[in-house]
């Protein structure tokens, strides 16, 4: 992997630090080198890593919305929609991989 912006670096390392993990396992875990993670630690203030980790989420707007199956019958599943600044959309529909979800609200709260 490339060089890490200094916003995906600061990420990473409120990801860790909120983990609840040690530092070597996590580093280990994600593959990242701890003496690389030690130098990115260094430039984020721990304060901004003891924030609660649920707080109220500004970024999107959740709508309940009906998609029509692709099948035969004319069936009908509940979906959310979770609409971003910017116009992008995520579709959750049932069955959704919760993991995949939830890796890509993580980049997104980075981002946003």
């Amino acid at each position: 992997m490339g060089k890490r912006t200094i916003a995906e670096r600061q990420c990473l390392v409120r990801e860790c630090r909120s983990s609840g993990k040690a530092t070597k396992t996590w580093c280990k875990e994600k593959g990242i080198p701890h003496s690389t993670f030690r130098n990115w630690a260094a430039t984020v203030p721990k304060e901004q890593t003891t924030k609660p980790t649920i707080q109220p989420i500004q970024w999107a707007a959740l709508r309940p919305t009906e998609v029509k199956a692709q099948s035969t019958a004319a069936q009908t599943t509940s979906s959310i929609t979770l609409s971003f600044r910017g116009g992008c959309e995520i579709v959750v529909e049932a069955g959704f991989d919760s993991k995949l979800l939830t890796a890509v609200l993580q980049v997104v709260s980075c981002v946003c």
